[in-house]
């Protein structure tokens, strides 16, 4: 469950992009979930978007913000991030950052999947960072980095109306 969660997370902090300026955001942060702003794409099928409303719900429940409190994201110096769990310690998932201006890159590997994601940065000061991303960005980056994922999409979706005007965002606060 842990993993999952982590994984998770890190896959929340990767599907996020947009622009701001390009003051630092090294430094240890926390996501709040009750930010998550989630746009279904044009295509996106209707029998589906029930169910991806209870997830947003989910997402933002107390019972999901006393988890994710658990978790901090450090940005140190010299392009190392970790993904630390406090109620596993031993745990703590290493892998690189680096900001150039509004642009956030991640990559790494982590629980033997590799992964290379840029990531907007919305807004940002001391203290709240916001970052998010496009569907049209994310569909780019997964045929540049995972192209084999896309052939696992069911061809009953239109991949490009699916995330046409699509997007995601979410706040982290300083831990």
């Amino acid at each position: 469950m842990k993993k999952v969660i982590i994984s998770s997370v890190l896959i929340a902090l990767v599907l996020l992009m947009s622009s701001c300026g390009s003051k630092s955001i090294q430094g240890t942060w926390k996501i709040d979930p009750s930010s998550l702003d989630l746009v279904l794409g044009a295509g996106f099928p209707e029998e589906m978007k029930k169910g991806v409303e209870e997830a947003k719900i989910e997402a933002k429940s107390e019972k999901a913000q006393k988890e994710l409190d658990k978790i901090t994201l450090e940005l140190l110096e010299g392009g190392v991030a970790k993904l630390k769990h406090a109620d596993h310690a031993d745990e703590t998932q290493e892998f690189n950052w680096k900001q150039n201006g509004n642009v956030l890159n991640l990559n790494g590997e982590i629980d033997g999947e590799k992964f290379n994601a840029n990531l907007d940065i919305l807004e940002s000061s001391a203290n709240e960072v916001k970052i998010g991303f496009t569907g049209e960005s994310l569909l780019e980056q997964v045929k540049a980095e995972r192209p084999e994922l896309m052939e696992q999409i069911p061809s009953m979706f239109d991949v490009k109306k699916l995330v046409e005007g699509a997007k995601v965002s979410i706040s982290m606060k300083k831990a």
